[in-house]
């Protein structure tokens, strides 16, 4: 019998959603700030679900957590990909906090976004083939 997903797991996918609506949102409105920092926090969302998917580890928000995630998915999939976009999307969380973290943010912001788009998708795509078929996803 596979384990009951906690609520803090369950929720990650609707966060992440939300998020990534309302980051589009601001970017269209210009506010480049907002959806950089909401970005960011889709992208953690689905980091803490890969972690409890693929590590069975429920882990918080805490930056250093997630750095150890994305070593750990470089490990498991042979590809330096997920610590590289570790290192590149965090510049949306370092911009939020430091406005002069980003140059162009008007094309940088974007770029950054769709490469978050990208890597939410690997993670989905890992979590699926981890998964048996009567796990829930």
């Amino acid at each position: 019998m596979t384990p009951a997903v906690p609520a803090e797991v369950e929720e990650t996918v609707a966060r992440r959603d939300l998020f990534r609506r309302n980051a589009q949102e601001a970017l269209v409105a210009g506010e480049y700030p907002k959806a950089a920092e909401l970005t960011w926090g889709a992208v953690a969302q689905e980091w803490i679900r890969a972690a409890f998917f693929l590590k069975k580890q429920v882990i918080g928000h805490c930056p250093a957590k997630l750095r150890d995630l994305c070593s750990g998915l470089a490990i498991l999939t042979g590809d330096r990909y997920f610590v590289d976009e570790y290192n590149g999307l965090g510049a949306l969380h370092n911009y939020f906090y430091q406005p002069t973290a980003l140059a162009a943010v008007e094309v940088s912001v974007p770029t950054l976004m769709r490469r978050a788009d990208v890597m939410i998708e690997r993670c989905e795509q890992l979590i699926a083939a981890h998964l048996s078929p009567s796990e829930p996803r």
